[in-house]
């Protein structure tokens, strides 16, 4: 990983997993990211091991910061139900800089002072 601020490339996983999570980057922040997947290869000839790594282009991301909120909450009284409420909403204005995952939708009731999420 690189900062985007003219630095080098510093080392932020080194396993063989196949998914990592990093945080406490700078939101607004331009990262660069290489990868390389690592094996031994001996030279018998000359009875040594070299460690090889041949990486990635680079790849430039953009950090994830807060999405805005979705917008015009709406209840849907069109399709009425005894038991059941339809609400509906359009997407933020911003997503953040990485694709939307859910949405989420938290209900308090009132008499109980507790809330669901959905």
């Amino acid at each position: 990983m690189d900062d985007g601020l003219g630095g080098d490339f510093v080392v932020v996983h080194n396993s063989l997993s196949l998914q990592l999570i990093l945080s406490g980057l700078q939101s607004s922040r331009y990262y660069r990211f290489r990868y390389a997947a690592r094996n031994i290869i001996y030279d018998s000839a000359n009875l040594f091991e070299s460690d090889m790594l041949q990486y990635s282009d680079e790849i430039t991301v953009l950090t994830a910061v807060n999405p805005s909120p979705p917008l015009n909450l709406q209840l849907n009284t069109d399709l009425r139900y005894r038991d059941a409420l339809i609400f509906e909403w359009e997407p933020p204005r911003n997503h953040g800089g990485s694709d939307l995952q859910q949405y989420s939708l938290e209900l308090l009731h009132v008499s109980t002072g507790l809330s669901t999420l959905y």
